[in-house]
């Protein structure tokens, strides 16, 4: 059962819009041009708005006034500061020159493109059509589920969802302290396109996931110069991730880890990229994605600090690394320290604990014993990267030699985190997420011996027309080899909810106004939150008394007052155990008491009133629905 067909494609096109509005329109409006290469600029300027929307987010969250009208005023205030002393025009005047650039630019590109079409040139179209199908294909594997199915996928998310209204509604830690990253962006977000919640956590997680591939691609091109390295790099994790040693099934889901992973290959590339082209604006932007990763997930900086060192030591073993950009390392990898353990000092400070769930999670035990072997995956990971090597170091390239090492040394730090057990590190949050960098890692090697075949084929002398076809025609043949034993498929994901009871809260969000409605429903909460009011079963069989004909809520013996809002509506499951298809996964419905308590409230109330009048029904779910005889909606 899915949500309405109409409010699904709202959705992702006000998704699509407001990502574009904040991280391209808003990130080059506002943000200083960083000293980086050109075809770098905007992706520099897009992740540098993430860490300033996070700390802006958090100061002002702090402070209670986390809302466009302030957020904008702040972003106004940072372009204030870059362009002071570079410009003497009115804010007028800076609009119309930024207006005119952007589509004198935009223009130039599509004359370029249209001449190469019309000389007949092929490669530009058969990449372009590569690349879509290669992300087309990723989007569907991630989009599907959340696009027929109401409910949302995996446990987080109705925390995330709790979270992000939490954020909204002033509260930063509602639960206690834990990276509030990714819920700051999905709060900012979701004020901007003001769609409706629960879809929008639903296609944030899979926009999260496809983003992942196009972070995977894009670092690959940008690391060889080779367009087949990013294909062959998205083709693997993109599209045929269920071969790789991780839980493709979180890309679906809104989950902290994976928007902070979608910084690591990055943040391995602007830190190499700092030590070989030795260009402030790397060193920066690599300090910034480093303090983003920090605001978001423990875990995924762990993986980006695994990355950044493993470009590190590449530069240093082919000499790339000097004293100069070290010293300007120092204070960018300081501020991201600071910028990662300020919100946890704030919140101790003000007396909030940790997460009752994190430090358990971090800390817990395993019981893995050690190590089986590598894998072949892992085998195939070595090779592609000493194949790339090999190449560099016969074509004497010290800085492709160094992207080699970097690929080799992110494999090897995440191999050395699954290998943690055997020096009797046995961490349960590490032996559960340690593979997602192994497939990162993977991916990226996949690109470099893509990259070494062409740059082979290139120093043989072959014809660029020819290598273009050639490498083509390569990551094809290798997609349909792939797809021929185990095609792709979309993934699947268990739930806390069946699917009629999340479309059910939807109904009633869209069909009544703000505030006037309240759900007898068993733990979520997070659905209702800053759109009406819900309360568990168990609390309602025991308050609420179905002696009167409008609910009185008895807090005490000598204290009760009626239900204020305007409907009621009160969620039956008629079955304690529901299956999807082929996952065998058991719904978090209420338990046997539990409902038993509430059906016998309903018998009580009609024995006494009469019939309860049905809002929904089906084979799953009993909605009754309760109109206060007091007065019309607010």
């Amino acid at each position: 059962m899915a949500l309405p067909q109409g409010l699904l494609l709202l959705t992702v096109v006000q998704l699509a819009l407001g990502i574009g509005l904040v991280f391209g329109v808003a990130a080059r409006w506002f943000l200083p041009r960083f000293d980086v290469e050109a075809e770098d600029q905007a992706v520099a300027q897009a992740l540098s708005m993430l860490t300033v929307l996070m700390m802006a987010g958090y100061v002002l969250a702090a402070a209670r006034v986390l809302n466009l009208a302030v957020l904008t005023a702040v972003l106004w205030g940072i372009r204030w500061f870059f362009y002071r002393r570079e410009r003497q025009d009115t804010h007028m005047l800076w609009v119309a020159e930024d207006l005119y650039s952007t589509v004198e630019r935009i223009g130039h590109q599509l004359r370029a493109w249209a001449g190469r079409s019309r000389s007949g040139s092929w490669r530009p179209t058969v990449g372009m059509l590569l690349t879509a199908a290669v992300l087309g294909l990723s989007a569907w594997i991630r989009f599907d589920f959340n696009w027929t199915h109401a409910a949302l996928p995996f446990s987080d998310a109705y925390e995330t969802l709790s979270w992000m209204k939490s954020i909204e509604h002033g509260m930063l830690f509602p639960n206690g302290l834990y990276p509030q990253g990714e819920y700051l962006v999905m709060a900012i977000l979701h004020r901007v396109t003001r769609t409706s919640a629960i879809p929008f956590d639903k296609f944030f997680g899979s926009t999260v996931g496809l983003a992942m591939v196009a972070s995977v691609m894009w670092t690959s091109w940008r690391f060889t110069g080779r367009k087949a390295a990013g294909l062959a790099a998205g083709l693997l994790y993109g599209v045929f991730g269920h071969f790789l040693p991780y839980t493709e099934a979180r890309q679906i889901a809104t989950e902290a880890q994976e928007f902070g992973n979608m910084l690591v290959l990055p943040t391995a590339y602007f830190v190499y990229q700092a030590w070989t082209v030795r260009r402030m604006g790397y060193v920066t932007v690599s300090g910034l994605l480093l303090a983003a990763v920090g605001l978001i997930h423990p875990i995924a900086l762990l993986n980006a600090a695994i990355a950044a060192v493993a470009a590190t030591v590449a530069a240093l073993l082919t000499r790339q690394a000097t004293l100069p950009v070290f010293r300007r390392f120092v204070p960018a990898v300081s501020v991201a320290a600071l910028a990662t353990v300020a919100p946890y000092a704030m919140g101790l400070l003000a007396g909030i604990p940790f997460l009752a769930t994190t430090i358990p999670f971090l800390t817990a035990s395993s019981g893995v014993s050690g190590a089986s072997g590598l894998p072949v995956e892992d085998w195939l990971g070595w090779a592609a990267a000493a194949a790339y090597w090999l190449v560099a170091a016969l074509r004497r390239d010290a800085v492709k030699a160094g992207l080699a090492m970097t690929a080799a040394g992110l494999l090897l730090g995440a191999v050395g985190v699954q290998e943690l057990p055997s020096i009797g590190v046995r961490s349960l949050a590490l032996s559960v997420r340690s593979g997602e960098l192994v497939a990162l890692a993977l991916a990226l090697a996949a690109g470099l011996g893509a990259a070494a075949l062409e740059d082979s084929m290139a120093g043989l002398g072959v014809a660029e027309r020819v290598r273009s076809a050639a490498m083509a025609a390569a990551v094809s043949l290798a997609g349909l080899a792939l797809g021929w034993g185990e095609p792709p498929a979309p993934l699947a994901s268990y739930t806390m909810d069946p699917d009629v009871t999340v479309a059910e809260f939807e109904h009633i969000v869209r069909t009544f106004p703000r505030n006037s409605w309240l759900v007898v429903s068993a733990d979520d909460y997070a659905l209702a939150a800053n759109q009406g009011y819900q309360i568990n079963p168990s609390v309602w069989v025991k308050h609420v008394p179905a002696r009167a004909r409008w609910p009185v809520y008895r807090y005490t013996p000598h204290r009760a007052a009626p239900i204020y809002q305007h409907r009621v509506f009160i969620f039956v499951p008629r079955r304690l155990s529901l299956m999807y298809g082929e996952m065998f996964a058991q719904w978090q419905i209420p338990d046997q008491r539990q409902l038993a308590d509430e059906r016998g409230w309903v018998r009580h109330w009609q024995a006494r009133h009469g019939p309860l009048p049905v809002y929904f029904a089906n084979r799953q779910l009993v909605v009754y629905e309760l109109v206060n005889p007091s007065g019309g909606e607010e």
